[in-house]
């Protein structure tokens, strides 16, 4: 499937004609050429006077913009770039707009009519913010290729397993790990770096216990609320996810006992049931991979050193490179959901170490059958000594922008 990034003009331009993909010369464009060259198998530019260009296309300079174009000639705009793209581009591929809602608002529908799946990685930010991120995509090159590490290892899990298995149709018939980590996917989640690709928005282990033999299935169990009455007291997951649905919804009656006490009455329950009921819509939609990591669960398992060092490459230590969508459930949750960009508050302030990958590596030959368990832990001994960074207050507002 091809990746096909659409990259809107800019005002600041050479004097001179020039190729399309140099003739622009604001910061913004050429940090979004380096994007759409680096993470794309191909892009055009959306030219206010031009239409559809190509990068190599030879064009004069111009002075015009959409936004100061009347609506019936901008109709007319993205009736003839639609026609440009639909015969040049296959209708399975993948574009990716960074454009302003000007270049988007009439193309974008048409597209997706046609059959076009399309993505919008910046939506929601401003201009400001969108230099900052694509910057931070320079800036941070090695994480980005551990990430696609990881999602790549995440690939041949789900390939291994036979795909992902959505929660509300889990049951107790499947090969359930006796330990593990989960790595949950949410629809309409993408990553911003790799739009044809799910983002991981929640990393998962069952409870530190005693290790019984149901403990990881249990542990979704809660967080669906299967078999549990006092639901989002269970799994702060499901508290989390509460929470930021009532956000969602600020004329809705509120919920005040919502993560009061630890016990409840059964009036309280009652009165809890509906927000609880919506919780569970929402967790049961999402899917999710496992890896058995088969030994005792602790805090210096295998287990943990896997579960810790993937939340902190995600969340990072800067914020997240793979954004979550504007319309992302958790940007009505607390400080440390939004800042991870996760349904996880805790390692993203902490420095990952590259090594997990490779004993992750080691526990997808497992889990699909590849490879017998090790005999004993395999992380390296000196993980547990990892040292936290503060967040940035700086990168906080990429996040929090509407």
């Amino acid at each position: 499937m091809n990746k096909i990034c659409l990259v809107s003009c800019v005002s600041a331009k050479m004097p001179d004609r020039a190729p399309a993909r140099d003739l622009y010369l604001s910061p913004l464009f050429q940090k979004a050429r380096a994007y759409a060259t680096s993470r794309f198998d191909g892009w055009r530019i959306l030219s206010a006077k031009y239409g559809l260009l190509l990068p190599d296309q030879i064009v004069d300079p111009y002075d015009q913009t959409l936004k100061r174009t009347p609506k019936e000639a901008r109709l007319a705009w993205a009736d003839h770039v639609f026609k440009s793209i639909y015969s040049s581009v296959p209708t399975d591929a993948i574009l990716a707009f960074v454009a302003g809602e000007y270049y988007r608002e009439t193309l974008l529908p048409k597209l997706n009519q046609q059959g076009y799946t399309t993505r919008v990685p910046l939506e929601g930010l401003s201009i400001g913010l969108q230099l900052s991120w694509l910057r931070k995509l320079e800036e941070e090159q090695q994480r980005l290729r551990h990430l696609d590490q990881f999602y790549s290892l995440l690939k041949r899990l789900e390939h291994g397993c036979g795909g992902k298995r959505v929660l509300r149709e889990c049951t107790d018939q499947l090969d359930w790990p006796r330990t593990g980590v989960s790595f949950f996917f949410e629809p309409y989640e993408y990553r911003s770096t790799a739009v044809d690709q799910s983002r991981v928005v929640r990393v998962d282990t069952h409870s530190d216990g005693k290790g019984a033999n149901y403990a990881f299935r249990r542990r979704l169990n809660t967080h669906t609320g299967a078999f549990v009455s006092d639901n989002h007291r269970q799994s702060r997951f499901r508290f989390h996810v509460g929470t930021a649905l009532m956000n969602r919804s600020p004329h809705r009656s509120r919920v005040l006992t919502w993560g009061n006490d630890q016990n409840s009455t059964r009036e309280v329950m009652a009165a809890e049931a509906e927000l609880e009921t919506e919780v569970s819509d929402f967790i049961g939609a999402m899917s999710l991979v496992w890896l058995a990591t088969g030994e005792q669960a602790n805090s210096t398992s295998d287990r943990a050193y896997i579960a810790r060092n993937a939340t902190a490459l995600l969340a990072g230590s800067t914020g997240p490179l793979d954004l979550p969508t504007r319309h992302w459930l958790g940007r009505l949750s607390d400080q440390g959901i939004r800042q991870s960009g996760l349904w996880n508050r805790s390692c993203g302030e902490e420095h990952y170490d590259p090594r997990f990958l490779e004993t992750m590596a080691v526990y997808v030959d497992v889990t699909t059958g590849q490879a017998p368990s090790p005999k004993g832990p395999i992380a390296p001994s000196d993980w547990p000594d990892t040292k936290r960074k503060s967040l940035r207050a700086a990168q906080m507002d990429l996040f929090n922008a509407e």
